[in-house]
């Protein structure tokens, strides 16, 4: 009995999260330009770079980016899965295509 109460537990937090994540299809208009933009600055970064695009940005970080509208770079830290490092490498490219938009 114990083994199927944790397991109700993991499953209600696991309906949690899934009611908080944001999907391509609540954005407004303009946040579904900026987030094909960040997209396409992705893939272009992927591919001058050999590597698989999920390993600079995943699609969750990028729908991320759009809803919280970071204005600096101290603002990325708010957002989940950039660390230092990450922003310290795409921080600047991700706001001027913020702010181009």
């Amino acid at each position: 009995m114990h083994f199927r109460e944790k397991e109700t537990g993991a499953k209600l937090e696991s309906n949690a999260e899934e009611a908080n994540k944001i999907s391509e299809q609540n954005l407004s208009p303009q946040q579904k330009v900026i987030f094909s933009a960040l997209k396409e600055w992705r893939s272009e970064l992927a591919q001058e770079k050999k590597l698989p695009s999920y390993t600079i940005c995943h699609n969750s970080e990028l729908l991320n980016i759009v809803s919280q509208e970071p204005k600096s770079m101290s603002d990325f830290k708010k957002i989940k899965g950039f660390g230092d490092i990450k922003i310290e490498k795409y921080g600047n490219d991700i706001l001027n295509i913020l702010n181009a938009k």
